[in-house]
């Protein structure tokens, strides 16, 4: 009852938009009698909540060893000249670079693009969907029970076109509690099958112990 009661509070702050229900059921009919509360000019609360992406424990960790470590965190640069042909086929330059890490990707761009890592300050606000989202070599480091939160943020992001990179063998370095910097090493079938819940997968090529993957939207 409360949850139904909470459906005609989100709407009173929206006097703009007009909801239509179908069916039947409970909402349905408080609907029937549902008559907008008028809100002061300025006070409209619109909110929105998610579940946590990563742990304060292993944020601290990545930030740790991307403080430490100079050669952590800067791959993006190599994909530069990929997400351009994307961003050219396209006719796009919205581009979001997903745990951007050090922000090579966005050097090898000749504009500015947005960039969201939680273990790097500045860069770990909710990022907003872009026509292309690159997720380089991060989601082989996310932790095992955060993994489907994450993709589903992705799915958020992904308006036109995913460029992901996953390597799925143990990597060369550790963090500080000793665990490989990799957490998921799975082959292409398990990622695939990850994928597929979230995204139309379009292409994976694989090379070597690394997928190349190109997603759209389901």
């Amino acid at each position: 009852l409360e949850s139904a009661k909470q459906v005609f509070h989100e709407l009173d702050q929206m006097p703009d938009v007009k909801a239509v229900f179908y069916g039947e059921g409970l909402v349905q009919a408080m609907a029937k009698h549902y008559v907008p509360k008028p809100i002061g000019k300025g006070k409209a609360k619109i909110g929105f909540s998610k579940p946590v992406l990563i742990s304060p424990e292993y944020r601290d960790l990545s930030a740790q060893l991307h403080r430490e470590n100079l050669a952590y965190g800067v791959g993006g640069s190599r994909h530069a000249q990929t997400v351009l042909k994307l961003a050219e086929s396209l006719k796009t330059k919205n581009i979001l670079d997903y745990g951007c890490g050090k922000g090579l990707l966005g050097r090898g761009i000749p504009w500015q693009i947005a960039e969201y890592d939680p273990a790097i300050p500045g860069k770990e606000e909710s990022p907003k969907p872009a026509d292309i989202v690159v997720c380089t070599d991060v989601l082989e480091h996310i932790e095992p029970d955060r993994l489907l939160f994450v993709l589903n943020d992705l799915r958020r992001c992904v308006t036109q076109v995913g460029y992901f990179t996953i390597h799925t063998g143990p990597a060369q370095k550790s963090y500080a509690d000793g665990r490989n910097t990799h957490l998921i090493q799975k082959p292409r079938a398990w990622w695939e099958a990850k994928l597929k819940k979230f995204f139309t997968v379009a292409k994976i090529f694989e090379v070597g112990p690394e997928l190349y993957i190109i997603v759209g939207p389901r």
